[in-house]
């Protein structure tokens, strides 16, 4: 099985917790109002928090869904049929939603899981809350991997040699990735159940932590750019802008 823990290196070396504010207050923000300042104050945040980790195929990925929603959007302002409302809407609510899963998926390529539960620990969470969540950035990365390593088996096979032949050919994708995909995730359910017993994350004193966390400068410097958003966001609430 390959290595589970597939979050990059963060450049940007913020702390978890001003990661996990970040994520939840732009999305929330973003989701609440339509505003062109708060779209694209949130679309800038983004991009830049991105390009900052050098996640180069998130990037990709993130500007495929915004050209493909910015497109729609294009469509319904332009045209006068009886489809552009229609396009319109999924224009504009495709943008804020793929700035939501930009965001998100930020904050789960660039924080290792290690990280993630020792700044929920420093909230004093209840360990019912950051055991489960801990365990998911474990556990999803690992199932990606799994199929990754699945697909590359079937193209040296020759069994498919475009991600096309899964939708033309679904009885193959069951046989061929999705039933060892099943066995392979129950392997590594398996296996962080015993890693996490073996890390004594069910013992009742808190664990202590070899990672090192704790506000810096740049964490500051988000809080501030975090703060000017919030400031854009209410004034386009109150119609200032």
């Amino acid at each position: 099985m390959q290595r589970s823990d597939c979050a990059t290196p963060a450049r940007t070396r913020l702390d978890p917790r001003t990661k996990i504010v970040l994520a939840v207050v732009v999305g929330l923000c973003t989701i609440s109002v339509v505003k062109f300042p708060v779209t694209v104050s949130a679309l800038v945040i983004t991009l830049f928090l991105i390009i900052a980790d050098r996640l180069w195929k998130l990037l990709l990925f993130a500007a495929s869904l915004l050209a493909v929603f910015a497109l729609a959007l294009a469509c319904g302002v332009l045209t006068t049929s009886f489809l552009s409302d229609i396009a319109l809407i999924i224009g504009e609510y495709g943008i804020r939603l793929s700035i939501i899963v930009a965001i998100n998926a930020w904050l789960l390529m660039s924080t290792e899981p290690a990280a993630l539960l020792a700044a929920l620990e420093r909230w004093r969470l209840p360990r019912s809350f950051t055991i489960p969540i801990a365990t998911m950035f474990r556990f999803f990365p690992a199932v990606l991997s799994e199929a990754r390593a699945i697909w590359d088996a079937m193209r040296l096979r020759g069994l498919f040699t475009s991600p096309w032949h899964f939708l033309l050919n679904p009885l193959l994708t069951a046989e061929y990735l999705v039933v060892p995909l099943l066995g392979s995730t129950l392997q590594i359910a398996d296996n962080i159940s015993a890693s996490a017993m073996t890390r004594g994350l069910g013992a009742p004193h808190r664990a202590t932590s070899v990672v090192e966390i704790g506000i810096t400068w740049r964490d500051l410097c988000a809080y501030a750019v975090l703060t000017v958003f919030v400031g854009i966001f209410l004034a386009a609430v109150r119609g200032a802008l």
